[in-house]
């Protein structure tokens, strides 16, 4: 979902400007809850920390997301800077001349990826992989029934495989777009509140910034934050827990 648990593994130094919107809602969430400046100091520590005390995501998942913020995302290893909403490379690399370009968590076939469960494909939306589509959350919320788990979501990233695979002649769905399923995950894993973790319509759509109309559409309300009294779940996430759902997500064709 171009959203991913590198959603809450900033920590580095970030450069963004509010307001935003990123293509993942996770990160949207953890940054509006904190509301850095437009560059915010940190280092890995502050990376491991915001997953874990957050979303409770395990210390080796931790780590393994931190570091792919900094290396897949292209951010930059020597300064630890990375962009969560543009291309920022004069400000996140140590040096242009031998980094390149560093576009950060937004770059396309890197994190962000093609089929994204609310967001357009980055050739169908002339470019625009982070603005909310309304149309595909509906859909979402139309497939699962409201109800966002596991079974329902594996059936709906099948949907939207297909449907890209269909309507994008630049379709590409390279290893790193697993990543996808991963994150599909955090809807069921991460979101949920506690005493009961259910992934109701209420809680995701807080999280998505998602407020239905009274015709049934939906409209971003540019609010994306965490709901209130909402607690996270009780054991770490762990890299064996995401690979188990990785697996299950896009195990089969789901009618």
């Amino acid at each position: 979902m171009k959203y991913s648990l590198i959603a809450a593994a900033l920590g580095t130094e970030t450069v963004t400007a509010f307001p935003f919107v990123t293509n993942m809602p996770g990160i949207d969430s953890t940054l509006l809850r904190s509301r850095p400046k437009r560059q915010q100091s940190g280092g890995t520590f502050n990376e491991l920390d915001a997953q874990q005390n957050l979303y409770s995501v395990g210390y080796g998942l931790a780590t393994l997301l931190a570091l792919l913020g900094l290396t897949l995302t292209d951010g930059d290893l020597k300064t630890e800077r990375l962009s969560i909403g543009c291309n920022a490379t004069t400000q996140a690399s140590f040096n242009p001349a031998p980094t390149g370009s560093e576009p950060g968590l937004e770059g396309h076939n890197k994190i962000e990826a093609y089929t994204s469960l609310t967001r357009d494909d980055y050739f169908l939306g002339n470019g625009n992989n982070f603005s909310f589509n309304s149309t595909l959350f509906r859909r979402m919320t139309e497939t699962t029934g409201g109800l966002y788990n596991r079974d329902v979501l594996a059936k709906y990233r099948y949907q939207r495989y297909q449907q890209s695979l269909k309507d994008n002649p630049k379709f590409y769905f390279g290893p790193l777009s697993l990543l996808l399923f991963g994150a599909s995950s955090f809807l069921y894993e991460f979101m949920p509140s506690g005493p009961d973790y259910i992934p109701n319509e209420a809680t995701i759509s807080s999280f998505f910034s998602a407020e239905k109309q009274s015709d049934g559409c939906y409209a971003f309300k540019d609010a994306v934050r965490i709901s209130p009294n909402w607690t996270n779940r009780v054991s770490p996430y762990s890299s064996g827990d995401v690979t188990a759902e990785i697996l299950c997500l896009g195990d089969a064709k789901r009618s």
